[in-house]
């Protein structure tokens, strides 16, 4: 019996490995699609880009997962029916603890990784993902300033006759005002892009700066061999970003501070924590759900696709059942701990039917 389980086990894990990869790279690949706007409007490498979208992967794992797994459950157990192979189980006198043992094994393994990524993974994904985003949008050096067009940044206008390379311009017209300033217009010869601890500066030579001098109501004309021109036009208060919460880990979210936000927002905050205790029991919940459709009552050679359907509708149900609690958590204070008892409730059940602790089954003999 135990080579039995060994070959059920190494059945489900490799399907739901293989399936879990497929969904993921289909859902990675269409996810991975508004960043291509990345490499088309900024100057980033390839590099960069696979690095950004390689950031997803982690939280795409903890969506596909947990119906990977329930769809590998129903087909195998599916396939052990129509090939009679659940028959000679239950000849050998197995019982349904020692039928579903390799599921209940395979979705603890499961819910343990979904923990490891969930609390710890996704996190760190995330924030190095918005970070690199906020990084990118911020930095002037990595937009592509096109040559023969007037480029707008932030309200301020850039015309490059021709570029070489990266940094190297030539022909610049610059109109922009920074900071408690006037504006001013900068016409020069060449120029350089040149990133600094201060942020990214433009470097131009030979040139001439118009200002207007309302006092004696003209331009005002400076000739210059060499000037430097501050492109972070934004705030600085403006270009601080603050975390979401799928940012922080479960400690920061259970036990937040004033410094992650509003005071208001620190019921937020909590909830959003138990919903990283929550989400990974879904995978166990919806592996026991799937093996008792197959191991509760007759079995019939005509179809079992009204048990699939029950299957799958009632995973459905369990997920929009706590998504909607978590929800009210906030408005609700019994909906927390009714989302917890929604999903654990279940397994709870579950386990105990399998271990036939409430009530004995009815193995049923296949018609």
């Amino acid at each position: 019996m135990l080579k039995l389980s060994k070959y059920i086990f190494r059945q489900l894990a490799i399907t739901t490995l293989f399936l879990t990869m497929v969904l993921t790279v289909a859902m990675w690949l269409t996810q991975s699609l508004p960043f291509i706007n990345i490499i088309i409007n900024k100057d980033i490498s390839l590099g960069t880009f696979l690095t950004l979208i390689m950031y997803l992967l982690p939280e795409l794992i903890t969506i596909i997962l947990p119906g990977a797994l329930l769809i590998t459950i129903l087909f195998k157990y599916n396939r052990l029916i129509t090939d009679n192979e659940l028959i000679v189980m239950r000849a050998f006198g197995m019982s349904n603890w020692q039928i579903a043992k390799p599921v209940v094994v395979l979705a603890l393994l499961v819910t343990f990784l979904l923990y490891f990524i969930s609390l710890y993974l996704l996190p760190n994904s995330l924030r190095n993902l918005k970070d690199m985003e906020h990084d990118i949008k911020h930095s002037i050096s990595g937009t592509i300033l096109r040559a023969g067009e007037f480029n707008t940044l932030k309200g301020n206008t850039i015309y490059i006759r021709e570029r070489k390379g990266k940094s190297e311009l030539y022909g610049l017209i610059i109109h922009h005002k920074e900071k408690d300033k006037k504006p001013v217009t900068i016409i020069a010869k060449k120029g350089s892009m040149v990133d600094t601890d201060d942020g990214t500066k433009l470097v131009l030579f030979e040139g001439i700066k118009q200002e207007y001098d309302s006092h004696a109501e003209k331009p005002s004309v400076l000739n210059f061999d060499q000037y430097i021109v501050n492109l972070n036009f934004s705030d600085e208060e403006s270009e601080i970003r603050q975390r979401k919460h799928y940012e922080y880990y479960i400690t920061d979210l259970l036990f937040p501070n004033e410094s992650m936000g509003r005071p208001n927002q620190m019921s937020k905050f909590i909830i959003r924590g138990h919903q990283k205790i929550i989400a990974p029991l879904h995978a166990i919940a919806f592996a026991l759900f799937g093996i008792i459709v197959f191991l509760y009552g007759d079995y019939n050679r005509r179809g079992r696709s009204n048990r699939i359907l029950i299957a799958v509708s009632g995973c459905i149900l369990l997920n929009i059942l706590t998504f909607v609690l978590m929800n009210f958590s906030e408005k609700l204070a019994i909906a927390l701990p009714a989302a917890y008892m929604v999903i654990i409730l279940p397994i709870l059940l579950s386990i105990g039917y399998l271990k036939e602790w409430w009530f004995i089954p009815k193995k049923g003999v296949p018609q």
